[in-house]
């Protein structure tokens, strides 16, 4: 309920009582860590999901959302290596894609960061940003003018999504 109103406080006292009576459901360590994720209490959710990976190694989404949480709180090579290890068992979307944008340009990884953000414009269904990623990416690795990023493939593009938009 708390969860719901966004008593943050209120949640964890109730997540951390449920705990108390049955420490072995990993759903009230989960949910406790959405709660400490929320009320910016990042070192107890990374606690509440590393329990969650100790009792199950793996969890993809135990791994996504400690990789959220690291990003949120700056600490962005471990936010890579989590939500890279959950991207790998198919824990994808648009924010957990950001969020590794934003660690891999945090970190100076440009080429990954590129990436992310194609893949993340690609699931949200704009493929002219998947493809000014794409040859963002192109013009970065081979030294290529920047006129090549906004040559002719971009303008048929930009021509194919207004065609879309307006129907």
């Amino acid at each position: 309920v708390y969860l719901g109103l966004e008593q943050w406080q209120n949640a964890i006292g109730d997540f951390s009582k449920a705990i108390a009576l049955n420490p072995t459901n990993l759903a009230f360590y989960f949910l406790r860590a959405k709660a400490c994720e929320n009320g910016k209490s990042y070192a107890a959710a990374v606690q509440d999901l590393n329990q969650i990976l100790r009792s199950k190694p793996g969890n993809a989404g135990a791994l996504y959302a400690r990789g959220i949480v690291f990003s949120e709180s700056g600490q962005f090579d471990k936010a890579i290596n989590d939500l890279e290890e959950a991207r790998q068992t198919g824990m994808v979307d648009e924010k957990s894609l950001t969020a590794l944008a934003v660690a891999y340009e945090k970190t100076r990884r440009l080429a990954e960061a590129d990436c992310a953000k194609g893949e993340t414009a690609r699931l949200a269904g704009d493929d002219l940003g998947h493809h000014l990623a794409l040859r963002h990416r192109a013009v970065g690795q081979h030294g290529l003018a920047g006129q090549v990023a906004d040559g002719p493939h971009v303008a048929h593009g930009r021509a194919a999504l207004d065609r879309k938009r307006v129907v």
